[in-house]
């Protein structure tokens, strides 16, 4: 959505997710990579400076990890 929308100041270059069943597969073009595991990674690779957390029922300690790895690599 945010990337057909030409509205949008977003481009989303990856989606991640803990699940190892969707690791790879792809969503409307994105594709699926492995969690937290990944993101260093595409913060090099795809210059990715921002991250959207779109979890229903996330942890408090999943999303204080999630939070953490963005502080340290300088994500948003």
């Amino acid at each position: 959505v945010l990337n057909s929308d030409p509205k949008s100041q977003v481009e989303v270059v990856a989606i991640l997710d803990d699940d190892p069943k969707k690791v790879g597969k792809v969503i409307g073009g994105i594709r699926i990579y492995r969690g937290l595991d990944q993101l260093s990674k595409l913060v090099n690779t795809a210059k990715a400076s921002e991250l959207i957390i779109a979890v229903e029922g996330l942890s408090v300690q999943r999303k204080k990890e999630i939070l953490d790895t963005c502080f340290k690599l300088g994500i948003h």
